[in-house]
Order: C-alpha cells, then sequence, then structure tokens
C-alpha cells in the first residue's frame, strides 16, 4: 500500500487532548513510529528554527524580549486559571 504524507493544522492542545485519547496499543504504535524517524532530526529542525529566529531578531534588546516572555507568562497562567507571580 503506497503511503501518502498530508499536512493539516490541528492546534496543540486539540493534539494533547486526541492523544490522551489514544488506547495503550495506539500509543505504543505511535512512539514507535517516532523511534523509527531520526532520534536527532527533530533536535536539529528545533535548533535551526531557533537560530534563524536569532538572526531575524538580533536586534531586539534583552530586555524587550525578557518582558515579552514575563508577559505570555502572566497570560497562559491567566487562560490556565494558574498563579500568577
Amino acid at each position: 500500500m503506497a503511503q501518502r504524507a498530508i499536512r493539516i493544522e490541528v492546534p496543540f492542545r486539540h493534539l494533547l487532548t486526541i492523544v490522551d485519547q489514544l488506547t495503550l496499543m495506539e500509543e505504543v504504535v505511535l512512539r514507535k513510529r517516532f523511534e523509527e524517524e531520526n532520534p536527532l532530526s527533530w533536535k536539529e529542525r528545533f535548533g535551526e528554527a531557533l537560530g534563524n529566529l536569532g538572526e531575524r531578531n538580533k536586534d531586539i534588546p534583552l530586555e524587550q524580549v525578557e518582558q515579552d516572555v514575563a508577559r505570555a507568562i502572566r497570560e497562559v497562567r491567566a487562560n490556565q486559571g494558574g498563579d500568577v507571580e
């Protein structure tokens, strides 16, 4: 049977909900599928993405990045009903 790749966009939280609903056997199959792929490939891609972002944003001051990160953390915690520091 020929394999065909498709690309879909699913919000990450929705993806986690789907994964949580898998049976134990489906989880094993999924894990094996991930392990078949080169284990470093996702790490390498992530590293490249970070490098590209760093190059594009090198003119943004560190203070602004820290403020943006702190604001994002507060927003996420507020949306999850968690404690805000």
